[in-house]
């Protein structure tokens, strides 16, 4: 079973992980990628800004650095031995669910019913509850219509290649086994 972090837990840590970086590269200066300081006492948890994010932290004490404080985050930390029962941190998923519990409850499944659209405009939403189109979408009476006769899509010619080949009509064709050069443009 995993240990649960907690003030008075003994940890260890990846060098790289533990802050502040200035401390941590005055005492280790060549240290590995899975090198680890062990035997650091948990003392609280903390939000501290890292990689420019307050993020949640663990603070730590350690022997090596007396009056020092040293933090990591949580995720960087593995627990060697737990503290009290009574001093242990909440599991941050516990938070999150706590957090998640206040969203904002909508009276229903908003299926366009005419219940939901009157409980939605008494919940202060503006509803637009009509099936005719925007005012700015309706053609005005006696403005006439534009009947353009373009469509979209492509017959299989390129205009610009044919602009190009009206231009320099020797372009477009190599000399070699009269093969043509399809490239366009």
């Amino acid at each position: 079973m995993a240990k649960i972090l907690g003030i008075g837990a003994t940890c260890s840590v990846g060098v790289k992980g533990l802050h502040p970086r200035r401390l941590l590269d005055g005492a280790y200066p060549t240290c590995t990628p899975k090198q680890r300081l062990s035997g650091l006492l948990s003392m609280r948890r903390d939000n501290r800004k890292l990689n420019g994010r307050s993020q949640s932290c663990v603070v730590f004490r350690h022997d090596d650095f007396p009056n020092q404080e040293l933090y990591c985050q949580e995720g960087w930390c593995r627990v060697d031995r737990e503290g009290p029962i009574d001093a242990l941190f909440e599991s941050a998923k516990e938070d999150q669910v706590a957090h998640d519990e206040m969203e904002v409850q909508f009276p229903s499944e908003a299926t366009g019913r005419t219940e939901d659209i009157v409980l939605m405009r008494a919940a202060g939403f503006d509803v637009d509850d009509d099936n005719d189109p925007d005012p700015e979408n309706v053609p005005v009476e006696g403005e006439p219509i534009d009947d353009d006769p373009r469509s979209w899509g492509w017959n299989g010619i390129c205009y610009r290649r044919i602009k190009r080949l009206e231009e320099h009509p020797m372009n477009g064709f190599l000399d070699v086994e009269g093969h043509t050069n399809w490239e366009c443009c």
